[in-house]
């Protein structure tokens, strides 16, 4: 199957360089990014209200919503380090990847 692999692609290999005006409507699609990461922000801003109320409220009677709260703030800071991240992880990954080098 492998062996067959170089023949069937002529032995080149394909260069692949993002360029983001060579698609039509890629402004678009990166303002649609932009929106999701901001709305994802959100969620994890709402998150941290929420836990922190959790365990305020809990913290007079109920140590599970305590648990609860505690956990809920890590993740949604979790969650907001990620998105933060979002563009250098998938720049290391990408640069990752292009620097395999396949066995033809």
């Amino acid at each position: 199957m492998f062996a067959t692999f170089p023949v069937l692609v002529g032995q080149t290999t394909p260069d692949l360089s993002p360029n983001p005006g060579s698609m039509p409507g890629a402004a678009a699609l990166a303002g649609l990014v932009q929106g999701l990461a901001y709305m994802a922000l959100l969620g994890c801003g709402a998150g941290l209200i929420i836990g922190a109320g959790m365990w305020g409220v809990g913290a007079s009677s109920n140590p599970y919503q305590v648990a609860n709260g505690k956990r809920t703030i890590v993740l949604s800071a979790l969650g907001a380090a990620l998105i933060g991240a979002s563009t250098f992880l998938v720049r290391y990954f990408f640069n990752l990847g292009t620097g395999i080098n396949w066995p033809l």
